[in-house]
């Protein structure tokens, strides 16, 4: 009866402590993925960018953008990988520099 009460304990501690975990590099992800949206300013060059997103342990290039609205304009996504591209950071920018970017949240 001991030992089956404390395979329970162990389980439930287990799971409460994998689900912590989970949730503490979640909200991790999400706040460095800010971070690194915020530290992008009009004017910032691509390869300052791709320093700032390499500073921030995301890895993305800048060549495989989508036509932004404006042309001669490309539009990024760069997405949190925890949430799945519920959170992302859309970056404008014409191929040298940064024209905007900002926070999305589904």
């Amino acid at each position: 009866m001991r030992r089956r009460i404390f395979l329970v304990v162990s389980l439930v501690a287990a799971l409460v402590l994998l689900f912590s975990a989970y949730a503490g590099y979640v909200f991790w992800d999400i706040s460095n993925l800010k971070s690194a949206c915020g530290a992008l300013k009009p004017g910032t060059t691509i390869a300052e960018a791709r320093q700032i997103f390499a500073d921030h342990r995301f890895r993305k290039d800048f060549t495989n953008g989508i036509p932004g609205n404006s042309p001669g304009t490309w539009y990024l996504a760069i997405a949190a990988a925890s949430t799945m591209g519920d959170v992302s950071c859309g970056i404008t920018y014409d191929g040298t520099a940064i024209l905007s970017a900002e926070v999305s949240e589904w």
